[in-house]
């Protein structure tokens, strides 16, 4: 607020006061955005088919794998944060937001070596990829891809 004081124009006998003041709207707003830090899980059982040939080099066997495989929903426990309504939107397995079945390819090399007539000891590489997305709605698509390495002993019964 401002006071200012001027003599009257037409009465210098007389000073007028006047008050000036200005009206300041002044908003203050807050913006909360929601963080989620959670692990989600999904799991599938999966029922491979493959087939393979391997080649015999004396005591040592080179192998390749093609296939596919077929996963049924296991469990899921699924929490995705919607941007748009700024909510935490979670998901089991009974909803309609994951899909009850994927569809994957496979491709493993595999390499053993005899160390004896019944027993080996192998390496294998393998690769597999799903190709249909975990999600049952067309707007997100999730594929996921993994690359496996395997040790072991083999035992010939």
């Amino acid at each position: 607020m401002h006071i200012f004081t001027h003599i009257d124009p037409q009465d210098s006998s007389n000073t007028i006061i006047t008050f000036d003041s200005t009206l300041i709207n002044v908003s203050d707003s807050t913006f909360a955005d929601l963080k989620l830090n959670n692990m989600n899980q999904v799991k599938y059982i999966e029922i491979p088919l493959n087939i393979g040939y391997i080649f015999n080099l004396n005591s040592h066997q080179v192998g390749i794998s093609v296939g596919i495989s077929y996963s049924v929903l296991s469990q899921a426990s699924v929490s995705i944060l919607d941007k748009a309504t700024n909510t935490i939107n979670s998901y089991t397995k009974d909803s309609n937001f994951l899909k009850k079945s994927l569809w994957s390819y496979n491709l493993a090399l595999s390499y053993s070596y005899a160390v004896s007539a019944n027993t080996s000891l192998f390496v294998q590489s393998g690769y597999k990829k799903n190709i249909n997305s975990v999600f049952s709605n067309s707007t997100t698509q999730q594929k996921y891809h993994f690359i496996d390495t395997k040790l072991g002993v083999m035992f010939k019964l």
